[in-house]
């Protein structure tokens, strides 16, 4: 949509063209030359056209400038996951823009999140590398600020107990993967010796999520 400083603009740049040619059109259709004179006063006209219309076109900067600057966005906490939940707040915009990266290099996104101008979250669906992650958001529209957010994490280990020993360790793994390692650990019934009455625990980042007696 056209805003106000730019609709005077091509109504000026219409009226410019309507009134600097006019007399070009009549005297074509005359035969007839512009005299000095005229051809001053069309010259002059030009020149006003310009400065004015070059003066709305400032005007205009002016106005994105001053909308850009009352715009926000910012991150506020990250969950301490391998792939994490990451919350911020935003003010003056609709949408803003993610990407993580990890020594430079892209590992996730950029995608687009909606803020509805207040807080926002979003969950990353993809494991991220281990190390230090760098989590940077661009702002949407005009502005194309960032912020950068270095998070130091360590994917955490698995743990698998029966009966509460130990059948089964693996470090570095996601979350996700964790859950699918006890998940087979659990139905490898012949591997672990899993037999009626047994508990199978697994535990990821130090904290229980599944418990199953047999």
């Amino acid at each position: 949509m056209i805003n106000s400083g730019m609709r005077k603009i091509h109504l000026l740049i219409a009226l410019f063209i309507f009134l600097a040619f006019t007399p070009l059109a009549e005297a074509a259709s005359t035969g007839t030359t512009l005299d000095t004179v005229q051809r001053a006063e069309v010259l002059q006209l030009i020149d006003q056209l310009e400065a004015r219309i070059a003066e709305l076109q400032q005007a205009n900067i002016k106005a994105v400038v001053t909308f850009q600057s009352n715009s926000e966005a910012s991150i506020s906490s990250v969950s301490k996951s391998a792939t994490p939940r990451i919350y911020g707040r935003a003010k003056g915009v609709e949408e803003v823009t993610l990407a993580i990266f990890n020594q430079g290099k892209s590992v996730y996104g950029p995608i687009e999140i909606k803020t509805e101008d207040g807080p926002w979250s979003h969950q990353v669906t993809t494991a991220l590398p281990l190390g230090e992650n760098e989590f940077v958001l661009y702002l949407n529209g005009f502005l194309r600020q960032k912020f950068a957010l270095p998070f130091e994490f360590t994917v955490a280990e698995l743990k698998v107990d029966l009966n509460g020993k130990t059948v089964l360790s693996v470090a570095d793994i996601s979350e996700q993967e964790a859950r699918a390692k006890c998940v087979q650990a659990y139905g490898d019934t012949a591997q672990y010796g899993i037999k009626a009455g047994d508990t199978l625990e697994c535990q990821w980042n130090g904290v229980v999520f599944t418990t199953v007696e047999k």
